[in-house]
């Protein structure tokens, strides 16, 4: 495997440095059709998948051996430190940035999956979380509305995990309109007065967790066939969103490690 000498970034002030900047803004990723991954492990997630397409591959010197063993030479730019801090989003840059294209939406399967549906989530660290959660037990993610999926913030809290998820980019009605034709069940994660999950029949479900703040809207609780809520004996008002939701997935998808 030969390699060409790597192409060089020192300008804060390089047209394409400017532009992977720019990454860091919901607009920005609007506009290019781009977003930015962060660190070894992620970047080396998406690029495994074989999913997403790799526009650029920044890395500074010390990640120079990393970066050629990949066989991305036509990708691979190397950049100084001061670069590295104006593209990165991380307190302390990581070294290694990737720039990938956002993939096209994908349209749910026909057969009923059981899941998790992040209605409204906005904090891209609770959004990641779930997504990780979620990935982790196998299970298809439903995003409607909320944060970015594709926020660097929610792709970092997912720990890269954004890039084996089978996620759905959709509306709430048609989720609603999805459980009605497949037989899924629509199961809304509530505060207080729902069923113990405990004690429902294992079935194919889509679990719905609303935003951190005001929850799901009362119209989106009532498409829901069901609504459930965690035990907290200990006293606690209510769980992060994230835990929350996590337990409760974890708890609607033990059937995958029962059977």
């Amino acid at each position: 495997m030969k390699h060409l000498s790597l192409t060089s970034i020192v300008s804060q002030d390089n047209p394409i440095i400017r532009a992977t900047s720019a990454l860091s803004e919901a607009h920005g990723r609007k506009k290019q059709g781009l977003f930015l991954v962060e660190g070894k492990r992620a970047c080396e997630t998406f690029l495994a998948t074989k999913k997403f397409e790799l526009v650029h591959l920044f890395i500074m010197h010390e990640h120079e051996v990393w970066g050629k063993a990949l066989d991305v030479d036509d990708q691979l730019i190397l950049v100084s430190l001061p670069v590295m801090n104006k593209i990165s989003t991380a307190a302390t840059p990581p070294g290694i940035v990737a720039v990938f294209k956002i993939p096209n939406k994908v349209t749910p399967p026909e057969t009923p999956r059981s899941g998790i549906v992040l209605a409204q989530v906005s904090d891209p660290g609770n959004m990641g979380t779930l997504i990780r959660s979620a990935a982790s037990f196998n299970q298809a993610i439903f995003v409607v509305e909320g944060v970015d999926i594709w926020s660097p913030k929610t792709i970092q809290a997912s720990a890269g995990t954004v890039a084996l998820a089978q996620i759905y980019q959709t509306k709430w009605e048609d989720v609603v309109a999805y459980a009605e034709k497949t037989g899924v069940t629509l199961t809304a994660l509530v505060v207080a007065d729902g069923t113990s999950l405990e004690q429902l029949p294992q079935k194919p479900r889509l679990l719905v967790v609303g935003n951190e703040a005001h929850g799901l809207p009362d119209a989106w609780i009532n498409n829901c066939n069901e609504k459930v809520t965690l035990a907290m004996p200990g006293g606690t008002e209510s769980l992060n969103a994230a835990v929350a939701g996590s337990i409760a997935l974890y708890l609607i998808s033990k059937e995958l490690f029962t059977k």
